[in-house]
């Protein structure tokens, strides 16, 4: 995990620094967590080109001793929890 700045919480700087991790020709795949503020920011990564999974909260697996608030800290397990899509 790398710290690469504070993002503008805009479309176009979550797409900008997509684009930015890309450029190398990495393929990115992003899981957004399925919350109250709906899929906007799971279209726009797909109208993008990119590939972008919603996952419910309640099914992530957690270790004991990781809580259930949202911290800087929280989805540094997500990559291990999530399989392949099924």
């Amino acid at each position: 995990m790398r710290f690469y700045g504070i993002i503008p919480n805009t479309f176009d700087g979550i797409v900008k620094l997509a684009h930015k991790l890309s450029e190398d020709g990495a393929k990115l795949s992003f899981v957004y967590e399925a919350g109250p503020c709906g899929y906007t920011v799971h279209r726009k990564l797909l109208d993008a080109g990119y590939e972008c999974r919603v996952v419910a909260p309640s099914l992530i697996p957690r270790r004991r001793g990781i809580g259930s608030k949202p911290t800087g800290e929280t989805p540094r397990h997500w990559p291990d929890s999530i399989g392949p899509e099924s």
